[in-house]
């Protein structure tokens, strides 16, 4: 295994631009009514770890945000949090 995630045919890393198109032309693939980027799979990443309960500071490190603020964008409600207040009650 080597230390790249995403290698081309002949097992060498792929380029960011190449990695951009591939995703672009999945997701057209897939029928998805929205363009596609790798991005989305970070911000992705953000909303389940805030959903499953990662509290605001750990997830501001693992994401690598230096301000608070740019990982306040993760924690929008999910009605679903509530369940656990709902049990409770």
């Amino acid at each position: 295994l080597g230390p790249y995630v995403f290698v081309n045919s002949l097992g060498n890393r792929i380029s960011r631009s190449a990695y951009f198109k591939n995703m672009q032309q999945l997701g057209r693939e897939a029928k998805l009514k929205v363009e596609v980027c790798p991005h989305m799979f970070r911000h992705g990443n953000g909303n389940h770890l805030i959903n499953k309960g990662i509290e605001i500071r750990t997830l501001q490190d693992w994401m690598g945000h230096a301000d608070i603020n740019n990982t306040i964008a993760y924690s929008a409600l999910n009605a679903d949090r509530f369940d656990k207040i709902r049990q409770v009650m």
